[in-house]
């Protein structure tokens, strides 16, 4: 019996992974990449310490996803403490979804919520305060093979 309980115990701290794939059709539970969840703040709200969440090629913002409200200037990928955000992922376009390159399947996280940002930053006006935050998480939250852009006038990528 204590073989198996530490068995079950291995299993849940090794974490699990959630897919993410702003063209997924599936179910959109996160359990894979047919059934990925289409938006990041999904994956976020299911994530817990130990998860990776694979996010696939595209451009995600912070005001989409269940319990956020659209065009939301307050709306950000708030980071969580033992969760692994890593962009990149092929996803459901490609023949192998599991191929990650992070700069042939660049993942971008904006907060240009209307899309429509323009030459030295014009039509910013709508955009999000702030992409990204981490206030609440410790070192154990990681961003990894992602561009971020739109809430500030820099661009950057996190590899």
């Amino acid at each position: 019996m204590s073989l198996v309980m530490l068995g079950m115990m291995c299993t849940c701290a090794a974490g699990g992974t959630l897919y993410v794939d702003v063209g997924a059709t599936g179910s959109n539970n996160g359990s894979s990449w047919s059934d990925a969840y289409v938006t990041l703040q999904d994956g976020l709200g299911a994530a817990v310490s130990g998860d990776e969440i694979r996010v696939a090629q595209g451009t995600y913002t912070p005001d989409q996803g269940v319990g956020v409200t659209p065009g939301a200037r307050e709306a950000t990928f708030q980071l969580k403490s033992g969760v692994a955000v890593r962009g990149g992922y092929a996803g459901n376009s490609e023949d192998d979804p599991d191929v990650r390159d992070i700069e042939e399947y660049e993942t971008i996280l904006s907060g240009d919520l209307n899309g429509d940002d323009g030459a030295d930053f014009q039509n910013n006006g709508e955009n999000s305060y702030h992409v990204i935050t981490g206030s609440g998480a410790d070192q154990t939250g990681v961003v990894d093979g992602v561009t971020i852009g739109g809430g500030e006038r820099k661009w950057g990528r996190c590899s």
